[in-house]
């Protein structure tokens, strides 16, 4: 796959991982910055895709497995497909500017790739504006400053007008916006220093970035910064 440009070589690289021999089926078309930092990370060795290994959730349940796994920080299993009973496996599409986003982070801005999480489950520590004490919630990733304080959250969406709609919402109603409150209640919970919200189509370039402020009860002040912040060690 070597001189291909960008999306070539990552509609190559995900049709050759498609389980069960399904063809790859792309909803929307891949957009270049997805497809750019998708594959500096595959090709880094950032994120390894594999066989599906002992222990997979999806190969126990299907008997099946498949070249799409990886594993987060944290060691657990994620897949770039899902299975169906009845239908062509189904590509998780957001993992891309997903993954995208975080390869961008740690290859190009420093970041240090010892300290993140990604797809970390977490619990609420407190009643917020839908979500009671003790419910089960997921964050994209996080990436932590010296004292494990969450220094960048990213919120990861599919498509660039995902994205746009959700920062949208944000500068003009905050947390009385019930898109926020639904999308973002977690940030109440875990006050991280910036935001940043990403869709394919804005990892390079506009990128939807804030400060977060004033975390109060169930209330926060978003302040949009003209670019990414740089690590911790690296105070803006």
């Amino acid at each position: 796959m070597k001189g291909r440009n960008d999306i070539s070589w990552v509609q190559d690289f995900l049709s050759e991982r498609v389980p069960k021999g399904n063809p790859l089926s792309l909803r929307t078309p891949l957009q270049g910055d997805e497809a750019h930092w998708f594959r500096s990370a595959a090709e880094s060795g950032l994120f390894k895709f594999h066989e599906c290994t002992a222990g997979c959730g999806r190969l126990r349940r299907w008997g099946r497995g498949g070249r799409d796994e990886f594993l987060t920080p944290k060691g657990q299993q994620r897949h770039l497909f899902s299975f169906a009973k009845e239908r062509p496996c189904r590509l998780n599409a957001e993992y891309l500017p997903h993954i995208g986003a975080v390869a961008r982070l740690i290859l190009e801005f420093g970041y240090d790739q010892s300290r993140f999480s990604f797809s970390l489950y977490r619990t609420f520590s407190r009643d917020l504006i839908h979500k009671k004490a003790g419910q089960w919630y997921e964050t994209d990733s996080e990436f932590y400053d010296s004292d494990s304080s969450i220094w960048l959250q990213v919120e990861a969406k599919r498509t660039r007008q995902q994205a746009e709609a959700l920062a949208a919402a944000i500068e003009q109603h905050g947390f009385s916006s019930e898109r926020v409150a639904k999308e973002l209640e977690y940030v109440l919970d875990l006050s991280p220093r910036y935001l940043w919200i990403v869709g394919a189509g804005c990892i390079g370039t506009d990128a939807l970035v804030y400060e977060v402020k004033e975390v109060d009860g169930v209330m926060a002040k978003f302040d949009r910064l003209a670019a990414v912040p740089g690590p911790p060690d690296k105070r803006i």
